[in-house]
C-alpha cells in the first residue's frame, strides 16, 4: 500500500535465487501455428463506415 512497505517486502526476497537460464527463451503466445482469422458478416463491406456497431456487436467477438 506504500513505497515503504514495498521496500520492506523486497528486502525479504532471497537474492541468491536465480531464474533458469532458459527463462528468457520461453515462448510467448500459442505454439499451434497460425490461426484462421474469421471476420464478422459483412465486415469488409462496412469497414469504411464510421457508424458505430450495433448493440449486439459484443456478441460477434467473444473475448473468451
Amino acid at each position: 500500500s506504500s513505497l515503504v512497505e514495498l521496500d520492506e517486502r523486497l528486502a525479504e526476497l532471497d537474492r541468491s535465487v536465480r531464474l533458469p537460464a532458459v527463462a528468457h527463451a520461453m515462448p510467448r503466445g500459442h505454439l499451434n501455428g497460425p490461426r484462421q482469422v474469421t471476420l464478422p458478416d459483412r465486415w469488409l463491406d462496412t469497414a469504411d463506415d464510421p457508424t458505430p456497431p450495433g448493440v449486439d456487436a459484443e456478441a460477434l467477438v467473444s473475448g473468451g
